[in-house]
């Protein structure tokens, strides 16, 4: 089984973490590592890459840990050294992961209240058939855990 909940269960409790413990991931570890991955310049590509991005996210969602999409221009980054980015590949996005602080700073408050973060989208907007957006009749049993929530 990938997840240990329902996927629904758990892409409602994600949410951006942008302040971690020093409690190491695993013993002897790092406090905090990230995720990133490469994907080659081609058409769709960063489509897949943001599909397996998200899925590891909500991987360690489950596990209890937290991430920060964190999207931008790595090409000459640190990050991009560490995996030998080739000059065909394109690093799209990496995540922070870690243990959230038990209660956010002030800072990261004003950061997730100005960017919308506590915000979630109406079924709607997210969920499209055809180009049309999905009833929540149509979705059937997978919105078993949805429905009520928004």
């Amino acid at each position: 089984m990938l997840f240990n909940k329902p996927l629904t269960d758990i892409i409602r409790q994600r949410k951006s973490i942008r302040s971690y413990t020093d409690a190491p991931i695993e013993e002897e570890k790092n406090p905090m590592g990230f995720i990133i991955g490469a994907v080659e310049k081609k058409h769709h590509n960063l489509e897949d890459f943001g599909y397996l991005m998200e899925k590891n996210i909500l991987m360690a969602t489950d596990l209890g840990l937290g991430t920060c999409w964190l999207g931008g221009t790595f090409s000459s980054s640190r990050f991009a050294q560490k995996i030998a980015l080739q000059n065909n590949e394109a690093l799209p996005a990496v995540t922070p992961v870690g243990y959230a602080v038990p209660r956010i700073s002030a800072i990261d408050s004003v950061i997730r209240s100005a960017s919308g973060a506590n915000n979630r989208k109406p079924w709607s907007s997210l969920f499209f058939k055809n180009d049309k957006p999905l009833s929540i009749e149509e979705a059937g049993h997978y919105t078993a855990t949805w429905v009520g929530s928004n």
